[in-house]
């Protein structure tokens, strides 16, 4: 569920592959249903509340999904929801593996927050999956981003031992 591709789905991606938000929010969506993402934030304008809430009907129907609220913004021209893979962050991934990666890679703090966050449920993410409110790791990894971005991107650490 860790991949580039997924990386490709955060908007400051514009212009490559996916041309519009429409479009990478449907592409999330996909991915988190065929497993290759754990979670997702999708956001329509106000005037497709009815599609919006038609979909979060039809994900909620999905077994291995979870599916947050609709959350009408209070500026009110959008809402948005999130959606996750079932389960605990460790039923996901190899929360010790991540933690020593870390621990190698110059950042051996993170490895005992990494221990003792690996029960959390990405959906306890909902609402709270982005710095400040978590940790740059738990946003990278929730998110789907390789290991080495997120360390680079969230970290400022360049070398990176595998």
């Amino acid at each position: 569920m860790v991949n580039a591709e997924n990386q490709k789905l955060d908007g400051s991606f514009f212009g490559g592959k996916y041309k519009t938000a429409r479009e990478m929010d449907a592409a999330t969506v996909k991915r988190v249903i065929e497993g290759k993402k754990p979670f997702g934030a999708i956001t329509f304008f106000a005037e497709r509340e009815k599609e919006a809430r038609a979909l979060v009907r039809r994900l909620k129907k999905i077994p291995h999904i979870v599916v947050s609220p609709i959350r009408i913004r209070k500026e009110g021209d959008y809402l948005d929801f999130q959606l996750a893979q079932k389960g605990r962050l460790s039923d996901h991934f190899d929360m010790e593996a991540l933690a020593a990666w870390y621990a190698r890679n110059g950042a051996p703090y993170l490895a005992e927050d990494i221990l003792e966050n690996q029960h959390n449920k990405l959906s306890d993410y909902f609402w709270q999956w982005d710095w400040p409110e978590a940790e740059p790791w738990e946003t990278g990894l929730i998110l789907g981003y390789p290991v080495e971005n997120t360390m680079r991107r969230r970290y400022g650490m360049e070398k990176v031992v595998k």
